[in-house]
């Protein structure tokens, strides 16, 4: 379909709101619009509806699009409409003229029910996602109907009648029994005035810094207030996912960034994409993986790099030093660093362990393709940052004794730190299984522990640079492996592509440790690479081509970060 207005359809940036689970996406392969809702994580199915239009099909539409209000109109009468929007309380308003617009479930699960509640007033169970979809008519005439199959309701359809008049219908999501919406058709107005003026405060806070880079910038900052779910079940704040598309859970390092992102302008909203792993930490300290309104899973872990982020934000309000917010951000942190060295250095290692690839957040990155466990570099190196962090940190509060405390324990572990890991010019990680060294591939992984360049001398750090800039650095950013490794494979996830999150470590790094001209140019050979690729989950350090997903958070976060830095 043609779309106009917000330059993005909704085959790449799904339509959202800000709070809101309801989402509206096109899948062009399929030529089907489906209405969605995202409770449940990325693991359960978001599809919930496929939306049509009677006598019509989408590319024969045209598609009017701004950040707050999605419409389709037929090309030869632009009366002829359907409008729809979506509200942080979850609600789902439809209004049409002229169209007749059907819903169609997409689940036949066998105790799904579809029933009539009252006049105008219609339950949509969805018996697996664990979700109640209650639809009621405001305007005209609006009907659902579905087939009883002894146990459940099959094939249902919810229809918004609009032949020749208007009608207006709003879908609203619960995870508890059907409460009657006591919204009317004025309803529909306010909500779309109150969503107008909230993004208009949302781009105030967010300023363009880089004309140059104006399209990207708008892009990534609706992006950000797009991918917001409200605070519910497991997520005790209001959450950015990673994306309405894909990926609708939260991870506690890639989170880091989001927070950064939102630090100066939404400091609350920041502190609670840290407090919700706070909230969800295990007994032991473990941060989980990723978190939604679901559950917290612990299948993995995620580096911690999460005091590194709270000293930035530090600098960018001062809501972040006020004692109700330090503390327990410090206390947190503090049992987080004890679960990697009390839990993760078994049989007297001296060194943490990771257990799977994902426990890096480099899923699939070269060093571990010979199995786990595996002794990285990378991980000691944010483990000696964190409490170098957590030293200063507990100076600030006063407590001089733990200050120490936490400045012996990166000393032991910095003492051993480069006999283990630096060999013929470069760090190298370790297999414990098989007590080898990994020579396989050469990951960029491998360079993290430029985070700690301000404990090495300076002769390491100028080699490290040297070879990032001969053997990683591309026309778009830093390679995930070297370029000319026989395991670089472009489209690769951590065998090639660049990444966002990780592209930001290393520009930090740099700048902090007497690096600044090539950070720079890593910075916008970043802003550059959004131009051709959006904010994809990784690109093509050669091409610039988007990987997976263009409308990820992770990028945008990264992209307005560096603008405010760079600008």
């Amino acid at each position: 379909m043609n779309t106009y207005g917000f330059a993005y359809g909704i085959d790449t940036v799904p339509f959202s709101a800000r709070g809101s689970y309801f989402a509206v996406s096109e899948n062009v392969r399929e030529g089907k619009v489906y209405i969605r809702d995202l409770h449940g994580g990325d693991g359960a199915d978001s599809n919930i509806y496929e939306l049509s239009i009677d006598g019509y099909v989408w590319k024969d539409l045209i598609c009017e699009r701004t950040e707050t209000v999605l419409s389709f109109h037929a090309q030869d009468d632009a009366a002829c409409f359907v409008t729809l929007l979506c509200t942080a309380d979850d609600r789902l308003f439809i209004k049409a003229a002229g169209f007749t617009i059907r819903l169609k479930g997409i689940t036949d699960g066998a105790y799904d029910t579809l029933v009539q509640v009252s006049e105008g007033e219609y339950e949509h169970q969805l018996y697996d996602k664990q979700l109640k979809i209650c639809m009621s008519v405001l305007e005209g005439r609006c009907t659902a109907k579905s087939k009883w199959t002894v146990r459940g309701s099959a094939c249902p359809v919810l229809t918004v009648n609009a032949d020749g008049k208007a009608a207006c219908a709003v879908l609203k999501s619960t995870t508890v029994s059907f409460r009657p919406d006591v919204c009317t058709r004025d309803d529909f107005d306010k909500a779309e005035q109150q969503l107008a003026a909230e993004y208009d405060e949302w781009k105030r806070r967010f300023p363009c810094f880089i004309e140059a880079y104006q399209e990207s910038h708008s892009l990534a900052r609706y992006i950000v207030w797009n991918n917001t779910v409200h605070a519910q079940g497991a997520l005790t704040c209001d959450a950015v996912y990673m994306s309405k598309n894909t990926m609708f859970n939260i991870w506690s390092w890639d989170n880091c960034f989001t927070a950064l992102a939102l630090g100066g302008a939404y400091p609350k909203e920041a502190y609670g994409q840290l407090k919700i792993f706070f909230d969800t930490q295990d007994a032991f300290g473990a941060y989980p993986d990723y978190v939604n309104n679901a559950f917290a899973s612990f299948n993995c872990l995620k580096p911690p790099i999460h005091a590194w982020a709270y000293n930035k934000l530090l600098e960018a309000d001062p809501l972040f030093s006020r004692q109700e917010y330090f503390l327990p951000a410090y206390k947190s942190f503090c049992r987080a660093a004890l679960n990697w060295l009390d839990r993760r250095r078994p049989n007297g290692s001296a060194f943490p362990l990771y257990y799977h690839g994902n426990d890096s957040g480099w899923d699939n990155a070269s060093v571990f393709h010979q199995g786990v466990p595996v002794e990285s570099p990378d991980l000691s190196a944010f483990l000696i940052q964190k409490m170098d962090l957590l030293s200063s940190f507990a100076q600030k509060l006063g407590n001089d004794t733990e200050a120490a405390q936490w400045k012996r324990r990166a000393d032991e572990l910095f003492a051993g730190f480069m006999d283990r890991f630096y060999e013929d010019g470069a760090f190298h990680a370790w297999n414990t299984g098989t007590g080898s060294r990994i020579r396989l591939g050469h990951s960029l992984l491998m360079y993290l522990p430029l985070v700690i360049a301000y404990r090495m001398d300076k002769h390491i750090s100028d080699a490290l640079v040297h070879d990032l800039q001969q053997n990683f650095e591309a026309p778009f950013g830093l390679t995930t492996e070297q370029k000319d490794s026989p395991l670089y494979k472009a489209g690769g996830y951590w065998l090639g592509p660049l990444w966002a999150p990780v592209t930001y470590l290393f520009i930090d790094a740099l700048r902090a440790n007497g690096y600044p001209d090539f950070a720079k140019r890593l910075a916008y050979r970043f802003f550059e690479v959004t131009k051709i690729g959006l904010m994809a989950e990784n690109y093509d350090a050669f091409t610039g081509c988007g990987y997976d997903d263009q409308a990820f958070t992770w990028p945008a976060c990264v992209f307005l970060q560096l603008e405010k830095e760079f600008a």
